[in-house]
């Protein structure tokens, strides 16, 4: 337990440690369950209807007020979609996760950081945890909403919320939504475990090596809103 606090003050310490005994599961379950918890309090309190109506109009297609009025009208139940959002959101963290951690491993195998799988899912996931600050946010946040509120309005580390406030029907809405300044926070701490468990004496690949997934992810959002 001692480590949840020391990947924020003392990170250097964390991956000394987890470079033998990698326990993934501790931080993986925190992101999962935090993440979970406020997916139920959000889908908990919004308005089901008004919630669906407003993710069909952002993707773009061209729906009329009566095509709207039937969709308000067939809104599933709010425990179906309380659930299957909470059960959603626990599969991504645990997916992008995972992710995260085959592509660490498949990366020491083209360097000196010969990482097993393990050794990868835990780096990706202690690496994650400032991400536990906009959540944290979020939980007020969604404790203070009306029930018109957007989930992506509750991130209040985005890029979109600090500084530009794009609307919902720019094409760059979603990618400064998604991309969060704590970003680099969790990038400079996965290149850190890396260059310590590799034994690296320069920052450059550790840096690549970290930076690669995100630019990958952020990446194609920003090739999709340039041709939106």
């Amino acid at each position: 337990m001692k480590d949840l606090l020391d990947i924020f003050l003392d990170p250097g310490a964390v991956w000394a440690r987890q470079r033998d005994y990698a326990r993934w599961w501790l931080p993986l379950v925190v992101l999962a369950v935090s993440t979970a918890a406020v997916t139920y309090l959000f889908f908990d309190k919004v308005d089901a209807g008004w919630f669906i109506e407003q993710q069909i109009l952002n993707s773009g297609r061209e729906v009329s007020e009566q095509q709207l009025a039937a969709i308000r009208e067939a809104a599933p139940g709010g425990t179906f979609m309380i659930w299957s959002s909470t059960i959603g959101s626990i599969v991504m963290v645990v997916g992008v996760m995972m992710l995260f951690g085959a592509f660490f491993m498949l990366a020491g195998k083209f360097s000196k950081a010969d990482l097993s799988f393990k050794q990868g899912l835990t780096l990706a996931s202690w690496s994650q945890m400032p991400t536990l600050i906009n959540t944290f946010l979020m939980m007020i946040g969604v404790m203070t909403m009306s029930s018109q509120t957007s989930l992506e309005s509750l991130s209040l580390t985005s890029l979109n919320a600090l500084f530009l406030h794009l609307p919902t029907d720019d094409p760059w809405y979603r990618f400064t939504t998604a991309f969060s300044v704590l970003v680099p926070w969790t990038i400079f701490l996965a290149a850190l475990g890396w260059k310590l468990w590799a034994g690296a004496t320069r920052w450059t690949t550790s840096i690549v090596i970290a930076t690669l997934p995100h630019l990958i992810i952020y990446g194609a959002m920003a090739i999709s809103a340039m041709t939106h």
